[in-house]
């Protein structure tokens, strides 16, 4: 005759097996998963910071009269010029030329604006400043904008939102005027 004790001590001992097994198994499959989302989270950036290149104006600059003709581009591209057109401000001025250019189709919602604070002598290539106003503006608001030589854009309400550095990326410039541009 069998012993039953020896029986029932082989079922308790697979029955914690199997439980210890089970238990294994669920760790395997969701331990993972779990650590994966522990390091997103950790090692997750802020794209709020990134998402532009240019800096946003907060609150925008708001002194500005642009000129009636103007009114019909509803975004405009803006420099800040010195007395005489140094290196920087051709390039600038070429810039925000190739900016307006590069647009498409969209170039047509997009005007060009320089601002000074004195009269400007212009550089001798007069491509770079064809159908751009000139928008004269005191020293004093001059020196509140952000950058001081840098590119800026300005809504349709005549609003300054945003401002690049005085030699920026024109790529990066080209995508934060996509996204701008995307609804109009």
């Amino acid at each position: 005759m069998l012993d039953t004790r020896i029986n029932s001590s082989v079922l308790l001992t697979k029955k914690p097996l199997f439980q210890i097994i089970k238990v294994i198994l669920l760790l395997l499959v969701f331990f993972p998963g779990f650590l994966a989302a522990l390091y997103s989270f950790y090692s997750h950036h802020s794209y709020h910071e990134f998402s532009n290149y240019g800096t946003l104006l907060l609150p925008p600059f708001q002194h500005i009269n642009f000129s009636d003709e103007v009114k019909v581009n509803p975004w405009r591209l803006c420099v800040v010029l010195p007395k005489n057109c140094d290196d920087l401000c051709r390039d600038q001025l070429f810039l925000i030329r190739q900016m307006r250019l590069g647009m498409g189709s969209k170039s047509l919602n997009l005007g060009r604006v320089a601002f000074s604070s004195y009269p400007v002598s212009w550089p001798s290539d007069v491509s770079l400043y064809k159908n751009v106003e000139f928008v004269p503006l005191d020293a004093f608001n001059i020196g509140k904008l952000s950058v001081v030589r840098g590119i800026y854009l300005a809504d349709p309400n005549g609003f300054i939102v945003m401002a690049w550095p005085a030699r920026p990326d024109p790529q990066l410039i080209m995508k934060d005027l996509d996204k701008i541009m995307k609804f109009y």
